[in-house]
């Protein structure tokens, strides 16, 4: 399975599962310079709700998405339509993080 999809079927079943109207709760993905973006659309009713207290619902959504496509190796970006204020910082950078021994 290619990885982006497994990222998508994972946010969809995160939003599907906060949304009060699932079955209007859907993510699209696309390659936009090496990085994979993927676009939540929702109810207008569920932007809130997926968005949490000041913005903590979305930024985890975001935060679990990095941290998937760091395993595979590559950059993403979450949008959630409808959102009024998009994160400063929108994807990794697709590198893993290299720890170094310091003794």
């Amino acid at each position: 399975m290619n990885p982006a999809v497994g990222i998508q079927s994972f946010i969809e079943f995160i939003i599907k599962s906060l949304a009060r109207e699932p079955d209007q709760a859907f993510v699209v993905h696309e390659t936009i310079d090496n990085r994979v973006v993927f676009t939540i659309e929702v109810a207008e009713a569920d932007i809130d709700r997926l968005m949490g207290k000041e913005g903590r619902g979305i930024a985890a959504i975001r935060h679990l998405s990095y941290a998937a496509a760091a395993m595979h190796d590559f950059g993403v970006e979450v949008r959630l339509t409808g959102e009024k204020k998009q994160p400063k910082r929108f994807a990794s950078s697709g590198r893993r993080d290299v720890r170094r021994d310091h003794r």
